[in-house]
């Protein structure tokens, strides 16, 4: 992956792969001589990329781990500043979903990201009612 960044210092998917395989609490040094851990790696593929769901989805994942590690509920490692806003776990797997809305991880990463208690809006358009059925219960009764 990092061959691949010497090519294509821009290449979203890399970022996402080093990501992935980064050693727990560990950091690269990228060809450009900065370092990199897997929070920031997402982060970048995400800055290059802004629809790439499996970037988000992995940064979502990344900063619930932190979490964890750090054994608290709200933390600066818990959270990127993704535009002009600091984001957390939750919102990042909202994008996530708004990118990809059939993907079931995305909503369990939102699951978990939720404190007890905590609710999200969904973004519009992404549970669809059910098509109405045409079986009849009093039908089947009979």
């Amino acid at each position: 992956y990092l061959e691949a960044l010497r090519v294509d210092s821009n290449c979203s998917m890399a970022l996402n792969n080093l990501g992935v395989n980064m050693p727990v609490g560990g950091s690269v040094t990228l060809p450009d001589g900065s370092t990199c851990n897997a929070k920031r790696a997402f982060h970048m593929a995400i800055t290059i990329d802004p629809r790439n769901y499996l970037a988000t989805f992995n940064l979502a994942c990344e900063l619930l781990r932190l979490r964890a590690a750090a054994n608290s509920e709200v933390s600066g490692e818990d959270s990127v500043l993704m535009g002009f806003q600091r984001k957390g776990p939750r919102d990042i797997s909202l994008t996530a979903i708004r990118l990809e809305p059939m993907k079931s991880l995305a909503f369990i990463t939102l699951a978990l990201s939720l404190r007890r208690g905590e609710k999200a809006e969904l973004p519009l358009g992404i549970l669809r009612q059910p098509a109405e059925s045409t079986h009849d219960p009093a039908a089947a009764a009979a």
